[in-house]
């Protein structure tokens, strides 16, 4: 017990591992409403998820496939249910 508590302490010094949080809304950016099914793109850098049903939804009134947070270009393909957000209890 001891020993697992010097070896997380010793990691905790290193200076390679950096601790962070982040803010993430649970409100979609598409229809206001929480995000009951948190999705995002690979090809986007943000953390932030949109909901994957509201996005669907106005793609088939007016298909533009950009992504409602950063405007970037997605593709249906690319387009992937975030685990952890949902693990989350949404």
């Amino acid at each position: 017990m001891i020993a697992d508590c010097i070896a997380v302490m010793s990691k905790a010094n290193d200076p390679d591992i950096v601790a962070t949080s982040t803010v993430m809304s649970l409100k979609d950016p598409v229809s206001y409403l929480r995000i009951q099914v948190p999705c995002r793109s690979n090809v986007c850098s943000h953390n932030q998820c949109f909901d994957a049903t509201s996005f669907l939804q106005l793609q088939e009134q007016a298909p533009t496939w950009s992504c409602p947070i950063c405007s970037k270009t997605v593709a249906f393909e690319s387009l992937a249910v975030d685990q952890y957000v949902k693990s989350r209890k949404l």
